[in-house]
C-alpha cells in the first residue's frame, strides 16, 4: 500500500512539474508575441513619426517663399517660429526614442549650419531690404520666454548652436 502511494505521489508531483511547464511554455510564447507586437507597434510609430515631421517640415518651408513673394518680416519671423516648434517636437520624439540617431544627427548638422548662416531677404518697397535670420529670431524667441527657460531642447539647441556638440560623432 506504501508503494501505490509513493507512486500516485510520484505520478502526480510529475503531472504537476509538466502542467507548470506547459503553462510556463505558454507563458513565454505569448510574451515573445507580446514583445514581437510591441516591436512591430514602435517601428510603424517611427516610421510615422518620421513621416510627419518630414511633411510638417515641408509645409513649412513653402512659409519661407511667401515671405519673399509678400515681402513681410513677419511671415518670414513665423517661418522660423514654426520650424522651431518643429525641432522642440523632433527633439521630444528623439528623446523617447522614436527618431533615429542617425537621422537626428543629420538634421541637427542642418540646424548648425542655419544658425550660422540662414537669413531670408526682404525687399520692402518702402523700408529697403530687411533681414530676418534664424540666428536673430532663436536669439529672440529665448529673449521672450517662448521656450521654457529649463526646457532641456534650449539647452541642447544652444549646444548645437554653438558647435559644442559633435554631430558626426553623436556625442
Amino acid at each position: 500500500m506504501n508503494i501505490i502511494l509513493a507512486m500516485l505521489a510520484a505520478i502526480t508531483t510529475i503531472i504537476t512539474f509538466w502542467i507548470a511547464y506547459s503553462i510556463v511554455k505558454a507563458i513565454q510564447q505569448q510574451g515573445y508575441a507580446l514583445n514581437m507586437l510591441k516591436e512591430a507597434i514602435l517601428k510603424e510609430t517611427k516610421a510615422s513619426v518620421m513621416q510627419k515631421c518630414t511633411e510638417t517640415y515641408i509645409i513649412i518651408r513653402r512659409q519661407r517663399s511667401k515671405a519673399t513673394q509678400n515681402h513681410s518680416t513677419e511671415i518670414a519671423k513665423d517661418y522660423y517660429r514654426e520650424i522651431f516648434d518643429l525641432h522642440w517636437a523632433e527633439y521630444r520624439h528623439y528623446s523617447e526614442g522614436l527618431i533615429p540617431p542617425k537621422a537626428m544627427k543629420a538634421w541637427l548638422a542642418a540646424r548648425k549650419r542655419n544658425y550660422d548662416d540662414d537669413r531670408i531677404e526682404i525687399e520692402d518697397p518702402v523700408k529697403g531690404v530687411q533681414t530676418v535670420s534664424y540666428a536673430d529670431e532663436w536669439k529672440y524667441l529665448l529673449k521672450t520666454n517662448y521656450f521654457e527657460k529649463d526646457d532641456p531642447f534650449v539647452t541642447y539647441m544652444n549646444e548645437i548652436h554653438e558647435g559644442k556638440i559633435d554631430l558626426v560623432e553623436g556625442k
